[in-house]
């Protein structure tokens, strides 16, 4: 899965020094699949390095994403412009009516199955959201359009 967002995300020369060090744990977040393996790295590093700065929880943040996004069959969540494009998604019609109430102005193009969003913003209105709140807004947005509901036993 491909995240090109705004997300300062990657781990420090003075977290982890030495090159092989640091390339050793980049694979290990690399090969994170849930937020149990995540939190398995993040104990390790803290154990290994000490607590870690924001940067390195912002790169644990991105793996989980990734490990989420992965589940619903996306393969690339990317800034394009003043739009955050995802795909592929396949929506049939009444999710696509779904994504116009949850988004506002989000398109979906059914021709190369793509969601394109605006770059939400802040509680100011302004400020465009980026690291883990972009992250977990995306992720809510995305959980709540292609999540099955669960069906009530009666």
């Amino acid at each position: 899965v491909r995240v090109d967002l705004p997300v300062d995300a990657h781990l420090p020369h003075d977290y982890v020094p030495g090159e092989r060090l640091r390339m050793e744990a980049y694979r290990k977040v690399a090969s994170v699949q849930s937020d149990e393996q995540a939190q398995a790295v993040l104990d390790e590093l803290t154990d290994r390095y000490g607590t870690p700065p924001a940067p390195v929880l912002n790169l644990l943040a991105v793996a989980r994403f990734r490990a989420a996004v992965r589940q619903w069959g996306i393969t690339e969540v990317s800034l394009q412009g003043r739009a955050i494009r995802i795909s592929p998604v396949r929506l049939p019609e009444s999710k696509q009516m779904r994504l116009a109430r949850l988004a506002d102005g989000a398109t979906y193009k059914s021709a190369v199955d793509t969601i394109s969003l605006k770059v939400p913003v802040g509680p100011d209105r302004r400020t465009p959201l980026r690291d883990v709140a972009l992250l977990d807004h995306l992720h809510s947005l995305l959980a709540a359009l292609l999540e099955q509901p669960v069906a009530k036993a009666s």
